[in-house]
């Protein structure tokens, strides 16, 4: 803005200002040298319109992507480190481009000593101050950077100090002549011939981070990996958990390209509801997918995992089909397989989460379940969240039907969309039938805002919350109100990082039974307590 009123210098953005009015801006993927007038005041200030109209901006030479510490003295000359293929090197504008070095090494940080240059070069294996004929002029042992008058930042085994150097100042070194339409000396470096793109040699792990869940039931710890190429096209996750209980190692992978991929899993699944019925299975999962609206960040989908029981809840498509092998998990008897397609979408608005799962499997059953999750509030917050599902055809225990009951969800490290809706204060699966609903209710009230780790653990605790909440829920063929379960109580909860990086929840508490059918016997009160999400 000059004089009140808004101008455009067609850059969408400026940075790395510099002596004599320049900087270095960017109109598109070109970087620019961007030359202020002179207004009187010194700066870049941009005070009168006449000032605005007369600001020069300068195309980098061509071929050069990056542009870096433009420095312009006394006779108009701009000097600036410039990224050509990869490699940086010191440049010179005098109404036209000029190459100084070509070295395979690294030159930054340019800056005028009269008529000639200095600057930091690592091309004796350590950053030097070098003088306008490439020689070195400081012997810093860990590193020398930004020469300035005489002075320089030197990094010592204490930290950084001001030091001091002395040039001889030779004359600039031959210069390279660039011309309008981009071309170079014959005695100039040969452009880089362009290959193919491979995205393997970035797809490799770009982290490993623990991986665990605690609950009242089960802990699982494990590592978890993943991937993602430079053009984010290619991505790829594998983890690895051992659940105690179960004496069970868990593997899970995912590898996608743009919007197909395949994953798979390998996990045990087992529980006892309130009739005595029990199913203790290891499964072998295996999908190939299609995410035509793969659009959500890695963050929201771990807060609305945690919150609403899938991950679908951003603005995502997932059409798959999907075979799973198990067999019981003690080793007896056969092994048996099944096939499905499944569909599953989820939808945000603002506060408003939606999410669906259908599924149609080969043998004439098919699974159809869906929630919605609301909340509202800044400090003090309160949420709502319903789910409900329903399957046809001959129902198989653990496979067709849902089960109510329980104070976490599933899934998490599987992917696979749950078939648990959890009402705290009772055993995990209590009330199992081929049709069920769920909603709860809560309250939370701001306690503390933590926002400290503990020494070098990969542990890291932001707000601390105070819950009071209510769950209700049933599963029945004909959903009455007899087999209807109610719990509330109140929780500790926190969001914290674990293993550098990813989100995750931790919570604590306790909660009563407060109605539930003659054939369930729970008694009060029960702790609540999860860390992560488990298999």
């Amino acid at each position: 803005y000059g004089d009140k009123t808004e101008s455009s210098m067609e850059l969408y953005s400026l940075w790395d200002p510099g002596p004599g009015r320049v900087a270095v801006g960017r109109r598109g993927h070109e970087s620019w040298i961007v030359i202020f007038p002179d207004d009187g005041r010194g700066g870049l200030r941009r005070a009168r319109k006449a000032h605005v109209d007369s600001v020069e901006k300068i195309p980098a030479p061509a071929g050069v992507i990056q542009l870096s510490g433009p420095v312009r003295n006394e006779r108009g000359q701009i000097a600036v480190a410039g990224n050509l293929g990869g490699n940086w090197d010191i440049w010179v504008h005098d109404g036209q481009w000029h190459r100084l070095t070509e070295s395979p090494s690294i030159e930054l940080d340019p800056w005028w000593e009269g008529e000639t240059l200095v600057w930091t070069s690592n091309s004796t294996g350590k950053f030097q101050i070098h003088q306008a004929d490439n020689t070195p002029i400081t012997t810093a042992s860990f590193g020398a950077l930004l020469p300035r008058d005489g002075k320089y930042l030197e990094l010592t085994a204490n930290g950084w100090r001001i030091s001091s150097y002395e040039s001889e100042r030779p004359e600039i070194s031959k210069l390279r002549y660039v011309s309008e339409n981009g071309s170079v000396e014959a005695d100039a470096p040969p452009e880089i011939a362009p290959k193919a793109y491979d995205p393997f040699k970035s797809l490799w792990p770009n982290y490993i981070k623990p991986d665990i869940f605690a609950g009242i039931s089960d802990f699982q710890l494990g590592l978890e990996t993943g991937g993602r190429d430079v053009s984010g096209e290619y991505l790829f996750d594998a983890g690895v958990r051992y659940s105690f209980d179960n004496d069970f190692v868990a593997l899970q992978a995912l590898l996608q390209r743009k919007t197909i991929g395949t994953r798979y899993a390998r996990y045990p699944f087992g529980f006892n509801n309130a009739l005595g019925e029990s199913i203790s299975e290891d499964r072998n999962d295996v999908a190939l997918f299609w995410r035509p609206l793969d659009e959500s960040t890695d963050e929201q989908t771990e807060i609305l995992k945690a919150t609403t029981g899938s991950d679908l809840a951003v603005d995502q498509i997932d059409l798959s089909l999907n075979y799973r092998r198990f067999s019981p998990e003690s080793g007896g008897g056969s092994a048996d397989d099944e096939a499905w397609v499944a569909l599953a979408a989820g939808k945000s608005f603002g506060s408003l989460h939606t999410w669906g799962n259908f599924e149609l499997f080969t043998e004439n059953r098919q699974f159809l379940s869906g929630g919605v999750a609301y909340s509202f509030g800044d400090r003090l917050v309160a949420s709502f969240k319903l789910m409900g599902g329903k399957s046809w055809g001959e129902p198989i225990i653990g496979r067709d039907t849902f089960r109510v009951g329980g104070d976490v969800t599933e899934g998490g490290f599987t992917r696979r969309p749950t078939r648990l809706f959890p009402v705290r204060g009772f055993d995990s699966g209590v009330l199992e039938a081929p049709a069920a609903i769920a909603a709860s209710t809560e309250v939370s009230w701001p306690l503390a805002i933590l926002q400290f780790g503990y020494q070098s653990l990969p542990v890291f605790l932001h707000r601390l919350q105070l819950g009071a909440f209510l769950d209700a829920g049933l599963a029945s063929k004909e959903a009455e109100s007899d087999d209807l379960l109610v719990g509330g109580g109140f929780e500790l909860v926190t969001s914290l990082e674990a293993g550098w990086g990813g989100l995750s929840t931790f919570r604590i508490g306790v909660a009563w039974p407060l109605e539930h059918p003659d054939s369930v016997d729970q008694d009060g009160p029960v702790i609540v307590f999860q860390l992560g999400l488990p298999l």
